[in-house]
């Protein structure tokens, strides 16, 4: 194409009307779209992906969020057994925990019934709700393994309760 042809406003490929700014900024426009439109694509189809094994998985998250919910049970009775036993350097911190886990049962319970729900649904159906459900109990996990981590590390704040004083009184009887 000659300047001549380009000086009159026709550039190729835009029409007779298209200036020089205007065709930079389409082509720029081209190269954004054609970089970023496969990293749409693979962003997609990762989160699919992710889904889809989410809800694949929900029935082994279900058993490890299980187990995990066994040990942080143990952990809080041996604390409690021993606090009967032993005085702990940090009380509130000591109640702290516990209540935490108490709300942490709460939520197992909730996520428990759901889990009962779900468990014969369609992995494919029901991909959504499966799936949500599933990272929430991997989610819970994690919270669960902190708390018993915590717990452990409590129970070493616990040391001997200091015996009570035992004082005798002598009855003094007097005689008149």
């Amino acid at each position: 194409m000659s300047s001549e042809t380009q000086s009159q406003g026709f550039v190729a490929g835009f029409g007779p009307q298209a200036s020089s700014s205007q065709v930079c900024s389409d082509l720029m426009a081209e190269e954004v779209v054609a970089a970023v439109l496969p990293k749409a694509g693979e962003t997609v189809w990762d989160s699919f992906q992710r889904i889809t094994e989410a809800s694949i998985c929900m029935n082994e998250n279900h058993s490890r969020f299980e187990a995990k919910m066994k040990t942080l049970c143990a952990v809080r009775d041996d604390l409690k057994d021993r606090t009967l036993k032993y005085k702990s350097t940090k009380n509130r911190t000591m109640e702290d925990w516990f209540h935490r886990v108490m709300a942490v049962e709460k939520v197992v319970e909730e996520l428990e019934s759901r889990f009962t729900e779900k468990q014969e649904t369609s992995t494919w159906i029901h991909v959504l709700p499966r799936s949500k459900l599933s990272k929430q109990m991997a989610s819970m996990c994690l919270e669960i393994d902190e708390l018993v981590m915590e717990g452990n590390q409590l129970g070493d704040t616990l040391v001997h309760k200091v015996a009570e004083r035992v004082v005798k009184v002598r009855k003094i009887t007097r005689r008149i």
